[in-house]
């Protein structure tokens, strides 16, 4: 699937990406496809509409938003997980996940135990 998308430098200096609507073809192989969406305005909610009804789970970042506009995203995203059966999930203050049907968003992880990673004696 091609797209056409302009990086910029945000104001700490890293590169992002403004991406524009994907193509009409839908997500198709063997891998996993998962789309991240920064919009600037509200008018970028077309980008994230058009991921998901593509069954592409979308990654919503809101930090170049105010807080006005980026409820009006989230109002848009709940409207989606609720037509098309969907999940959302916070990843964090700004940051949302968008899963279509289908998908699971995994948030107990019961395998790992108490010494995890880090206490590796």
């Amino acid at each position: 699937m091609q797209r056409n998308a302009r990086a910029w430098l945000d104001e700490d200096g890293y590169s992002s990406e403004d991406v524009e609507a994907p193509g009409s073809e839908p997500a198709t192989g063997s891998g996993s496809q998962i789309a991240i969406v920064r919009p600037r305005n509200f008018r970028d909610a077309v980008t994230i509409g058009e991921y998901f009804r593509q069954e592409i789970p979308v990654i919503i970042n809101l930090e170049d938003m105010s807080n006005a506009e980026a409820w009006r995203i989230i109002d848009f995203a709940s409207g989606l997980i609720l037509g098309l059966r969907g999940d959302i999930e916070r990843i964090s203050r700004r940051t949302f996940l968008i899963v279509p049907e289908g998908a699971t968003i995994l948030t107990v992880h019961n395998s790992l135990t108490e010494e995890g990673f880090f206490n590796q004696a």
